[in-house]
């Protein structure tokens, strides 16, 4: 479930709000992953990638997508493949997660920069 105020609806990319879910996400080793790095070393791993902004976007355009997205000051993006498996967790029962303006949707995981 999320809980929504009505200054959520606007969907503000890049702006970090609580999932209440139990979620473990695995990327096996050897797994391509796409992430934001935020400015403040916090990793988000894409989840999802959504084709409602854009439908022709598919998985071939994720490992290039940072050259379309407007990130805000300090973040990066960046496409890599994992050497072991990746497990991203909620935090007691919370998913932190953020969209970028595609939608596509990033949950933060315990790794910093």
């Amino acid at each position: 479930s999320v809980a929504l105020s009505p200054a959520d609806l606007s969907q503000d990319p890049y702006t970090e709000r609580s999932v209440v879910r139990d979620t473990e996400f695995v990327f096996d080793a050897g797994s391509e992953v796409y992430e934001l790095i935020a400015a403040n070393g916090k990793v988000y791993v894409m989840q999802s990638y959504a084709q409602i902004v854009d439908d022709t976007l598919d998985e071939a355009a994720l490992p290039t997508l940072g050259e379309r997205l407007q990130l805000p000051e300090g973040w990066t993006y960046r496409t890599r493949v994992v050497d072991a498996d990746y497990i991203v967790v909620d935090q007691d029962g919370i998913a932190t997660v953020v969209q970028d303006e595609l939608q596509n949707t990033y949950q933060l995981t315990a790794r910093t920069e």
